[in-house]
């Protein structure tokens, strides 16, 4: 509960500030908002932020799942009716089959570590449970998770509404506004039944900023221990946005000049909680694997996928993958995964050692499509998949496309005239701008990675858009330490 007791420091200080501003308006506009201001408060009460996230929660969820029937009853047909068409599906499979966390490609019992190992256990567990791998269990992994979808939002709204008890000139209304924005957000909507480990990511990482907040206002042991334990199931679902972690970890200690040591000895505490959470997965691959593993394995053969004669932006039907390629799928099973890993990692290094320009180049391009998808189609799964596009496939592409677009114009016209400046911890909100991408510009681009990045950035576009521009850059309305 320590998190929303921080968030509720300073209201009083915050009421009266946005009391003061309130009384520019005119006295109708004045009613009309405190009116709208008042049944928003008692939908959602931020002066008690437990009960104010959960109805959030109910609301987003209720949201999906009115999606999802719809969805059913318009196109009954769902895509997916075997688990082989991924790598986390095929081992959750051999999970389900009793042939342990293993074979990313194919069913078997050769130990691997291809993927973080959180998603794909929910997903063995779920095919125990209901006694199969079927078209069945994809669609209860679908309504399962719903659960961290809608999660992320009410934890956007707490995020909020930290932002307007800690920020001059924001609207007292951000909260609604992002909650309501993220209910309906057209890419979260539309791809609920794409099966992947986009969703928990993007609750996982909700949540680390959600504590990291608490624990640069209020660096302590308890705070410290929450930081520690959302880095440590981060991590457990995919590691692109850890770096995030000792970003927010360090802040602190570079702020704070008193009470040193116990902020050093709750750090401390912090990275002992989070290495006790991925240790037993660390052990497993050093057991197994026979060589230390970071968490996943598969990092070089990203790099060597957008690095070679072909030198993929996204990735196709033509990538240099073993799901997709046989003379890269021999070289997998006779070499074994972690010397295929190092044999990707030489051929990598030695094209781009031989290839600077050109790897600067895509370089480029990637980050094209990291911020702006693929708009005009330039590299398409193949060229037979671009001409099957229906009108309702093209229209969902521009929508994800605007997804991405009509933020990024906003929150860079935002930072253009100072909207964002006077935000508080800034270099942990930019943090997740800087890590989540970073790894995409020199492996593969896919506008798909990208969802949850989209979703900050859409945050940060409401902050733009709902605070005053007389009061941006104002002092930040601190709380007491």
């Amino acid at each position: 509960m320590g998190v929303y007791s921080v968030m509720a420091t300073g209201d009083a200080t915050v009421r009266a500030a946005t009391d003061s501003r309130a009384g520019n308006d005119s006295p109708g506009t004045h009613r009309g908002k405190r009116a709208l201001l008042g049944v928003l408060e008692d939908w959602f009460p931020t002066d008690r932020p437990l009960v104010g996230a959960v109805r959030v929660f109910v609301a987003a969820l209720g949201i999906r799942w009115i999606y999802l029937l719809a969805h059913t009853i318009l196109k009954p047909f769902w895509p997916i009716k075997e688990f082989d068409f991924n790598e986390m599906g095929s081992i959750a499979v051999n999970l389900f089959q009793g042939r342990g966390f293993s074979s990313p490609f194919f069913h078997g019992n050769v130990p691997t570590a291809w993927e973080c190992p959180l998603v794909p256990f929910v997903w063995a567990a779920v095919m125990r449970l209901l006694g199969e791998a079927s078209q069945r269990t994809y669609r209860m992994l679908v309504i399962i998770q719903t659960v961290p979808a809608a999660l992320s939002v009410s934890l956007y709204w707490l995020i909020a509404r930290y932002l307007v008890r800690r920020t001059s000139g924001l609207r007292p209304y951000t909260p609604f506004i992002v909650a309501a924005l993220f209910c309906f957000w057209p890419e979260a909507i539309l791809r609920i039944q794409e099966i992947w480990y986009f969703v928990w990511q993007e609750a996982a990482l909700a949540a680390l900023m959600c504590v990291a907040l608490w624990w640069c206002d209020m660096p302590s042991r308890r705070s410290g221990s929450a930081l520690g334990a959302a880095a440590g199931v981060l991590a457990l679902i995919n590691v692109t946005p850890l770096p995030i972690y000792p970003v927010a970890l360090v802040e602190p200690l570079a702020r704070i000049r008193r009470n040193r040591a116990e902020m050093l000895g709750a750090a401390l505490l912090s990275v002992v909680i989070a290495g006790a959470i991925v240790a037993p997965w660390l052990i497993r691959n050093a057991v197994e694997l026979g060589a230390f593993v970071p968490m996943r394995s598969n990092s070089w053969k990203e790099v060597f996928q957008g690095n070679n004669p072909k030198g993929n932006i996204c990735e196709n039907a033509a990538s240099l993958h073993p799901a997709y390629n046989p003379s890269e799928a021999h070289l997998y099973r006779t070499l074994g995964e972690i010397d295929y890993m190092r044999f990707c990692r030489e051929r990598a290094i030695r094209y781009i050692r031989s290839h600077p320009g050109l790897t600067a180049w895509r370089a480029a391009q990637r980050f094209y499509v990291v911020w702006f998808t693929d708009l005009f189609d330039q590299w398409p799964w193949n060229r037979a998949e671009l001409q099957r596009r229906d009108m309702l496939t093209r229209v969902r592409l521009m929508i994800f496309s605007c997804s991405a677009v009509v933020p990024l114009v906003i929150v860079v016209w935002g930072l253009a005239i100072g909207r964002l400046r006077g935000l508080p911890h800034p270099v942990l909100l930019i943090s997740p701008f800087i890590f989540l991408p970073l790894p995409h510009y020199f492996t593969l681009a896919d506008p798909l990675y990208m969802q949850t990045m989209r979703s900050w950035l859409a945050f940060m576009a409401v902050i733009v858009l709902l605070r005053r521009a007389s009061d941006a850059g104002a002092a930040v309305v601190m709380a007491s330490e």
